[in-house]
């Protein structure tokens, strides 16, 4: 699916696109870009979920032993629907930053990235607050590929309880208004080369106070650092 994750207005979809099962989503190819909105995705989202429900299902053969009483499971081995729902859509978005990070390009940026360091970002980004959402990737105009080096630059220098205060759930509005402003400033924006990108992260950070509980290594000490041997998972 990230064939046709290409523009930078698609960045507050990914939650969205989690939604569409796998067969959907290749249904509708490069169709999904005409779906411009969350309500848009959405709609497709609940209209193929309804089609699924009343199809008829399949039915088993009858087994030798059909009359043999069945006992029917525990009901703490049975997961509610909704949280049936909610677990897939959080594997397709996993799915969908775990391939952004697996840009050679994105890789080489956030530093040679080993899968425990994409483990990491994949499951920080999954949790993103609604003011990083809106406030600070839908205003910039970024692409996943830009996304992705923006925060993963923040995740780096700030560490994961740093980087979860400021961008994860609920987060810091206050934070990130004032991050985003600053790299408006920089003139960021969706022009913007991923290398550039980076840099420009780690510089507007530097001028900024940290959360408590953020990394104590400063950017002069990780600038000193081998792009392996900076630990990203490890707190």
């Amino acid at each position: 699916m990230n064939e046709y994750l290409i523009h930078e207005w698609q960045v507050p979809l990914v939650p969205h696109y989690a939604g569409l099962s796998p067969a959907k989503a290749r249904e509708l190819g490069p169709m999904l870009l005409d779906l411009k909105t969350p309500a848009e995705v959405d709609a497709v989202a609940s209209r193929s979920a309804a089609r699924a429900e009343v199809a008829p299902p399949e039915t088993p053969a009858r087994p030798a032993n059909a009359n043999a009483t069945r006992q029917a499971p525990p009901k703490s081995e049975v997961m509610p629907e909704s949280e049936v729902m909610i677990v897939e859509n959080r594997s397709r978005e996993e799915d969908f930053w775990w391939e952004t990070l697996n840009d050679p390009q994105v890789r080489q940026t956030l530093g040679n990235l080993n899968e425990s360091d994409m483990r990491a970002l994949t499951a920080a980004f999954c949790q993103l607050g609604d003011a990083t959402r809106s406030q600070l990737l839908a205003p910039l105009g970024l692409s996943l590929y830009q996304a992705a080096v923006l925060l993963g630059t923040c995740y780096r220098t700030l560490g994961r309880a740093g980087f979860g205060q400021i961008f994860g759930k609920p987060g810091s509005a206050g934070a990130v208004g004032a991050f985003a402003a600053k790299l408006k400033a920089k003139g960021i924006n969706s022009r913007t080369d991923v290398r550039s990108m980076g840099r420009a992260v780690e510089g507007v950070l530097a001028t900024m106070p940290r959360p408590a509980g953020a990394r104590a290594a400063g950017l002069e000490a990780r600038a000193n650092q081998r792009p392996g041997q900076r630990a990203m998972a490890a707190q």
